[in-house]
């Protein structure tokens, strides 16, 4: 499962209730910039920043794209869908 957003606030929120639901950091990977110590490249669960994601992951290629059967996207930004759409997340 990946989930996107664009702000710093919707990400520890999440990570924050992933672990109040049992699904502890150690379980799950954070992909945004200055939070490199939370990355778990192995964890089927991320919640990722859309712009750190897109800077990594799709026009630097320096790491690559979380796989995810499952992609929730954090649509309070108004900019979301022209930012992700036509992207293809393995």
């Amino acid at each position: 499962m990946l989930f996107l957003a664009h702000r710093r606030e919707i990400i520890d929120q999440t990570s924050r209730n992933l672990a109040a639901n049992g699904i502890a950091l150690g379980m799950h990977g954070i992909v945004q910039a200055g939070r490199e110590g939370d990355l778990r490249p192995q964890a089927m669960v991320q919640v990722a920043s859309i712009d750190t994601l897109l800077a990594r992951g799709i026009r630097s290629k320096t790491m690559p794209l979380p796989p995810a059967d499952l992609i929730i996207l954090d649509s309070s930004h108004p900019r979301t869908h022209t930012r992700v759409s036509g992207q293809s997340v393995p």
